[in-house]
């Protein structure tokens, strides 16, 4: 079972889908549904973004011969 301490801040759903609602900071609670005393908590913020850019990365690697087409 999944909540949110700040409803204010994020919305929780499904299986820990977090949505921002607004910047701050709150708390995910995770709770067993069989034994309630049973959580843990885990720190989230909502912080504004400027930027966001992606960076491709490429890596090359040696094939074996034998993976090699024609052996």
């Amino acid at each position: 079972m999944w909540s949110i301490v700040d409803p204010k801040i994020a919305s929780v759903h499904g299986s820990a889908q977090i949505k921002s609602i607004a910047m701050g900071k709150t708390q995910l609670i995770c709770r067993d549904h069989k034994n309630y005393n049973n959580w843990d908590a885990i720190d989230v913020e909502v912080a504004q973004i400027n930027q966001l850019s992606w960076v491709e990365e490429q890596i090359e690697i040696k094939a074996r011969p034998a993976a090699l087409p024609g052996n």
